[in-house]
């Protein structure tokens, strides 16, 4: 598991901390991230976990995010949820497509879904949303919430002018025996790539990866004082009153990120 070296920007006021993990299926990705305190992110998280790294990790890797994706094989209508049968059963969910097959959902769990969740159009599906218009785009704010703005920021930046939502046809989505579940994507975020949001496809065991993501309250201890403070443990036995003040910071808001940190605060008792 990979934790972040976050960065601090100034049009940005929430930050966040990151982890992710190695594991290739969704539901043990899923596990690992829990346990070390973290949750898959909402879009609106990991949008903005981007736009404060603008790099690495969090850019580099198709991530998901826990809106789930619904599919009625009775009319062929397709809906984002935050209801997603895929968290609520991610076992099982990873098993069928390790399978080769779609997870599929009983009516109670896709009506479950549906309720507060958004469609969908074939218009939507076919020309997606221009980067400049996420922050006034329904879809666009349900999936990116407040970081919708920066989010199309950061794609422009990319040379990203278009928010793809890659989907199921409708004729493929009719064919299948029963209605199905998958769970949403934010694709990579380098210069030319269809960075999106990529909702179909059977591979919950390969291909994206699982993160868990943090929000940090309150004033953050900036990227500087980071390796100011890791520079002075490393070549000092004493610490000054300025530098304990700033690892009682990193203390309080999580940021022990490596054992000679975390030593540190143990020997100082803070």
């Amino acid at each position: 598991m990979t934790i972040t070296q976050r960065v601090e920007l100034p049009q940005q006021k929430t930050l966040y901390t990151a982890v992710y993990s190695d594991k290739a299926r969704f539901d043990e990705g899923k596990t690992e991230v829990e346990q070390a305190g973290f949750q898959i992110p909402a879009g609106e998280q990991l949008a903005g976990l981007r736009v404060q790294e603008r790099k690495g990790w969090p850019t580099d890797f198709w991530l998901y995010i826990s809106l789930g994706y619904v599919c009625d094989n009775k009319t062929g209508k397709r809906y984002l949820t935050r209801n997603s049968p895929v968290m609520a059963n991610s076992k099982r969910a990873t098993n069928s497509h390790t399978k080769g097959i779609e997870f599929a959902i009983t009516q109670k769990q896709l009506e479950k879904a549906k309720q507060g969740g958004f469609e969908i159009t074939d218009k939507i599906a076919e020309t997606g949303i221009p980067v400049a218009k996420l922050a006034s785009d329904d879809l666009g704010v349900y999936v990116l919430g407040k970081n919708a703005e920066l989010y199309g920021l950061l794609l422009a930046e990319k040379n990203i002018q278009v928010f793809p939502v890659m989907v199921d046809s409708r004729d493929y989505i009719k064919s299948q025996p029963s209605s199905f579940a998958n769970q949403a994507a934010l694709r990579r975020v380098v210069p030319g790539y269809r960075g999106g949001l990529r909702c179909y496809y059977r591979n919950l065991n390969y291909g994206v990866a699982v993160c868990g993501v943090k929000e940090v309250a309150g004033c953050v201890v900036s990227s500087h004082e980071v390796a100011k403070t890791a520079k002075n443990l490393a070549s000092s036995t004493k610490l000054s009153q300025e530098d304990l003040e700033a690892l009682r910071k990193l203390k309080e808001q999580g940021r022990l990120m490596n054992e000679q940190l975390e030593s540190l605060a143990r020997k100082y008792s803070l």
